[in-house]
């Protein structure tokens, strides 16, 4: 007979790697094919960091962003495109398993593809995490909060 577990194993569990942040991995299906999104890391952060700070800045003229939402980060990567074209394209194809060369093959992932899995990187439970904890630093540390909000205004 199985143990039953009470709502503090089942907490530490979920918060120790026996379930990771994502219970189940997020996926994307590009044309018929479903790639499994991986767990983002430490790396990852600093290269979702240097990508939002490209896409921030050429936000800039049009307010910047007010929040660090899914619909913000996603607007963010978006305008950065033009102006971190190889870095998004690695940072993509490392998070869903395929090799630089084949994401950016259209006959593999056509023009469309960078939507989707833009989308999903967006609503990714690791990086949701990672800026739902980011801000509630912030806003218990004034000095870390005037700081990021002198860095969107100089990117603005």
């Amino acid at each position: 007979m199985a143990e039953k577990k009470n709502k503090k194993d089942q907490l530490k569990e979920v918060t120790t790697g026996m379930e990771p942040i994502v219970g189940v991995k997020p996926t994307v299906e590009i044309e018929g094919k479903t790639y499994t999104v991986r767990r983002l890391g430490i790396p990852d952060m600093f290269t979702v960091i240097r990508i939002l700070g490209v896409g921030v800045k050429q936000l800039g003229s049009m307010g910047g962003l007010q929040s660090l939402d899914s619909a913000s980060v996603a607007l963010a990567l978006v305008a950065a495109i033009p102006h971190a074209e190889d870095e998004i394209m690695d940072l993509l194809a490392d998070i869903v398993g395929v090799d630089g060369a084949d994401i950016r093959n259209p006959d593999i992932f056509p023009i469309d593809a960078i939507v989707d899995i833009i989308g999903v990187l967006a609503e990714h439970q690791d990086l949701k995490a990672f800026f739902t904890r980011l801000q509630a630093l912030a806003k218990a540390n004034p000095a870390l909060q005037k700081v990021m909000g002198e860095a969107t205004a100089e990117a603005q």
